[in-house]
């Protein structure tokens, strides 16, 4: 029987643990495309300069994904950082406010001594001259040393922090941790019979390479490949088809 295949995989990823163990971390069912490659090298012995005899060699291979709709998990996974949950973080923060008696009302607490104002001009964007700023009573800020007109235009520049925040860093040492990885996918018949296959990966790892486009114009595309590696066994890719 024939068979064709329009689908992107449906993807288990999985954490390798140093016991053997895998731990899942992830399920994609968002994916726009899913590419599995292999390749390897090859010479030949000649015979009077005519190939006889090839020798294959150094198989690798790749798994790669593209995505414009996914989990923000996949950016520390990709670039090998821990996602912490919960903690409070320094934000930046910019407000433009019009003055009114000599004080504007910030949105959220500025963290001490990280406040700058300055007079803006009417694109709300350039910066006319610095306004010392003075105390924060709650989420007033206090303008009594420049002695500003009401309705004046001015914006705010300051740091606040904000509780139960996910973050992770990228460092210079740390890189992405192995995995396994299940995709499943759907073949369709000649006669029109879906059948379920589903291929495992037992070791791979991500690509040190990452970019993200942010764009006004386009949907940003996240691209996520993966090297496979061969496992304890020598495995590095298993197809198994249910009928």
């Amino acid at each position: 029987m024939n068979y064709a295949i329009k689908d992107a995989s449906d993807v288990q990823l999985l954490r390798r643990n140093a016991d053997g163990t895998k731990t899942p971390v992830l399920f994609s069912d968002y994916a726009n495309s899913t590419t599995l490659e292999f390749t390897s090298d090859r010479v030949f012995a000649t015979a009077k300069g005519v190939n006889k005899v090839a020798f294959d060699n150094n198989k690798s291979g790749t798994f790669a994904l593209e995505m414009q709709v996914f989990e923000l998990k996949w950016l520390s996974i990709l670039l090998g950082a821990d996602e912490n949950s919960g903690a409070t973080k320094e934000i930046a923060k910019r407000e433009v406010l019009a003055v009114a008696d000599n004080k504007v009302t910030l949105k959220t607490a500025p963290k001490a001594g990280t406040v700058a104002v300055f007079k803006v001009d009417v694109d709300n964007r350039s910066h006319l001259e610095e306004v010392t700023p003075g105390s924060v009573t709650g989420l007033d800020l206090d303008l009594t040393a420049a002695a500003l007109a009401n309705d004046t235009k001015v914006v705010v520049y300051y740091l606040t922090e904000q509780a139960n925040s996910k973050s992770f860093i990228i460092t210079d040492s740390n890189f992405a941790d192995n995995y396994g990885i299940y995709g499943d996918t759907m073949l369709t018949s000649e006669m029109g019979v879906d059948q379920f296959i589903q291929f495992r990966l037992p070791n791979c790892r991500p690509q040190g390479n990452f970019s993200v486009s942010f764009s006004a114009s386009d949907v940003a595309t996240i691209s996520a490949t993966f090297d496979i590696l061969s496992d304890e066994h020598g495995d590095m890719c298993e197809f198994t088809y249910i009928q």
